[in-house]
């Protein structure tokens, strides 16, 4: 089972890949499938945006999933996708995702309280799973990472190094090295 995908696709060709929806629960669950965007995390890694409104970017690539999914208690089900890449699309590494999460929202839970006031949030599970999609030839991509500030804050007692970092490269890239804060 994979719970990340790479694949190397050429302009204008696709790929199939075929991903593993499970339900471990004691009853049946409906599930929403959708693509999901990919981007830089604040702090650097990767995060996933839902694809809302038009489809834009490397999640348009995806198809041939189903958007809604039941799946009896303790079973599994694979699910095959596409990769099509358009012809004109340049070398690079790109990300998209798989994106699950339950069809019908969830009842609020109360999170705090203050005196006569109350706050209730609803939390929604989603499960991402990465579609990491590399666009001509691996060891011709240029990889260019920056640091484009640090900014020491707290957020309570918890001391934190904030590194803003900026890929203007082909690549998904990790930076190496040391920081110390005093």
């Amino acid at each position: 089972i994979q719970p990340y995908f790479q694949m190397t696709v050429a302009p204008g060709h696709a790929v199939t890949a075929t991903v593993v929806v499970a339900n471990l629960a004691k009853h049946a669950q409906t599930l929403d499938l959708g693509r999901a965007v990919g981007v830089t995390a604040g702090n650097g890694g990767s995060a996933y945006l839902p694809v809302t409104g038009k489809c834009a970017g490397p999640a348009c690539w995806l198809t041939g999933l189903p958007t809604r999914l039941t799946l009896p208690a303790d079973s599994r089900e694979l699910l095959g996708f596409t990769v099509r890449v358009p012809l004109r699309t340049s070398p690079g590494q790109y990300l998209s995702g798989i994106a699950a999460a339950p069809a019908t929202r969830p009842t609020p839970v109360k999170v705090g309280s203050n005196g006569g006031s109350s706050a209730k949030a609803v939390i929604v599970d989603v499960v991402t799973v990465g579609v990491a999609i590399t666009v001509g030839n691996p060891s011709s991509l240029v990889t260019k990472l920056s640091i484009r500030g640090v900014q020491g804050t707290d957020e309570g007692p918890v001391a934190r190094l904030n590194v803003n970092l900026f890929n203007t490269g082909q690549t998904f890239a990790k930076g190496t090295g040391q920081a110390s804060c005093q």
